[in-house]
C-alpha cells in the first residue's frame, strides 16, 4: 500500500490546526476567570458596582466561568427573596397593620414564593443548559417583583428597598444568562 504524500502533508496540517485551535480556545477560557471574567460580565448588567460585589463575594468566581457566574448570580437573587420572604411573613401578622395592607403583603409573600420556585427553574435550565428557559424564568421572577409591588401599598420603605434589590439582581442574572446563551463574553 503507497501512501500518498499530499494527503499525508494535508492530515498533518489539519491536526495541527486543530490542536492550534484548541489551545487557543483554552487560553481564552483561562483568561475569562476571576477578576477579569466578573469585570466583563458585570459590564453588560443593569448595575456594573452591584454585579461585581456580588459575584465577588462567592469564592466559585475566583475560578469559575461564566455558567458558574450566572449561577452565582441567580443564588443570589434566590437569598433575596428569602429575606423578603422572611420580613413579609413577620409583617403580615402585625396586627397594627390594617386588614387591606396585610392582605396585600401576604399576596405578595405567595407571589415571592412562586418567584423563588421560578429561579430554581431557571437555576436548572442553566445546569441542562437550556438558555432560552433560563432567561424566559428570570423574566417570570423579575415580573413576580412588579406584580408584588403591586399588592403593597407603599408604607414600608424597607420593604420596597429589598423588592428593588430582588429586581437588580434578578435582572442582573438575566443578563449574565443571556451572555452566557449567546456566548458573548
Amino acid at each position: 500500500m503507497r501512501s500518498n504524500p499530499e494527503l499525508s502533508l494535508l492530515a498533518l496540517m489539519a491536526v495541527c490546526v486543530l490542536i492550534l485551535t484548541s489551545r487557543q480556545i483554552e487560553a481564552q477560557e483561562e483568561e475569562l476567570r476571576g477578576e477579569a471574567l466578573i469585570n466583563k460580565v458585570c459590564e453588560k448588567t443593569p448595575s456594573k458596582d452591584v454585579c461585581a460585589e456580588t459575584l465577588k463575594k462567592d469564592p466559585r468566581s475566583q475560578t469559575g466561568g461564566l455558567k458558574e457566574m450566572a449561577l452565582i448570580s441567580v443564588q443570589a437573587a434566590k437569598d433575596n427573596a428569602t429575606d423578603i420572604i422572611s420580613h413579609l411573613k413577620v409583617l403580615v401578622v402585625d396586627d397594627s397593620l390594617s386588614p387591606d395592607v396585610q392582605q396585600g403583603m401576604s399576596d405578595c409573600l405567595d407571589v415571592l414564593g412562586d418567584a423563588q420556585e421560578q429561579l430554581n427553574t431557571a437555576t436548572a435550565a442553566m445546569l441542562v443548559k437550556i438558555g432560552e428557559d433560563a432567561e424566559k424564568w428570570l423574566q417570570a421572577a423579575v415580573d413576580a417583583v412588579s406584580t408584588c409591588e403591586g399588592y403593597l401599598h407603599g408604607d414600608d420603605h424597607l420593604l420596597l428597598h429589598k423588592e428593588d434589590n430582588f429586581r437588580l439582581m434578578c435582572n442582573i442574572s438575566l443578563s449574565i444568562c443571556k451572555a452566557l446563551d449567546n456566548n458573548q463574553v
